[in-house]
């Protein structure tokens, strides 16, 4: 459910998917990995924010691991995205989730966004004014 929707391993893996992914344009789109540096090196979550086309905006998608759910995480990714947003002076950050992503919608409430039902049915929008 990673794009709020299933998606088949061979439509993930398909080499120009992911050479666009593992290959940011910073102009497009800024990632930010937290890892864990153990013995065996894994990610352990990923927030990204890809700037909206003729705009001063960015949307945020963020992915935590299962192993690091429910440990902060993905409240620090989102922190340190705002921070970033700000330091690259973007006007406004915004994210779509499904309504039944309780955790998603705390982080979001208390990182400040405004979330409101998106146009789609069990989708919400939230957004942030930096």
């Amino acid at each position: 459910m990673r794009y709020l929707q299933p998606m088949m391993y061979q439509e993930r893996v398909v080499h120009e998917r992911l050479a666009r992914i593992c290959h940011g344009d910073y102009n497009r789109e800024i990632t930010l990995v937290a890892e864990d540096d153990g013995e065996e090196r894994s990610i352990m979550g990923v927030v990204r924010l890809s700037k909206v086309h003729a705009t001063n905006e960015a949307r945020m998608s963020i992915l935590v691991g299962d192993p690091y759910q429910s440990t902060g995480l993905g409240a620090e990714l989102v922190r340190r995205a705002i921070n970033v947003a700000k330091r690259e002076h973007l006007e406004r950050i915004s994210t779509t989730f499904t309504d039944d992503n309780q955790v998603m919608q705390h982080i979001c409430k208390k990182a400040g966004f405004e979330i409101e039902p998106s146009g789609s049915e069990k989708l919400l929008s939230a957004s942030l004014k930096l």
